[in-house]
């Protein structure tokens, strides 16, 4: 909850400074009629959307070569979390390295379940060839309830 506070009090700002900044460009003696509730619409929906379009788009694009090194991650001894993977989410990639959320789902003690979150840095063997392989080089646990763990997550993802 306080994440999705912070994504919309951060994106929001964000928004209403870039609307107000194009109406100072746009509104001036000899300038033709300017809207600007359309534009305001159009900023707040681009810095609060496109965040997760662009997540959305790294996963879709590179989702086939990362998942599998992330899965096989997870089955390893080295990642602390249990049970399940919830989602993949792949924050940014570049000729040598990627930044992926990992997001699990774990059966808490009382019957309910913890989605716990992990933000892995992946890098490539050979950054001079798009087709070599990914490995993972640093994990760091953002949320867990298990392992006592309460950082924000931006974007908010669950």
């Amino acid at each position: 909850m306080i994440d999705w506070l912070v994504y919309l009090a951060t994106g929001g700002f964000a928004g209403i400074l870039l609307s107000f900044g194009i109406a100072v460009i746009r509104v001036g003696p000899g300038k033709p009629e300017f809207n600007f509730l359309k534009c305001f619409v159009i900023c707040m929906s681009l810095t609060l959307g496109g965040p997760f379009a662009y997540v959305e788009y790294q996963s879709r694009t590179y989702g086939k070569q990362i998942n599998p090194v992330v899965k096989n991650f997870f089955n390893s001894s080295e990642c602390p979390l249990l049970d399940n993977i919830s989602s993949i989410k792949i924050l940014h990639t570049n000729k040598t390295s990627a930044y992926v959320l990992l997001i699990g789902k774990e059966k808490e003690s009382w019957g309910g379940y913890d989605r716990p979150v992990m933000k892995l840095k992946l890098t490539r063997s050979n950054p001079e060839n798009p087709k070599s392989k990914w490995s993972v080089s640093k994990h760091e646990i953002i949320r867990s309830a298990r392992l006592n763990k309460d950082n924000l997550v931006w974007p908010p993802y669950q």
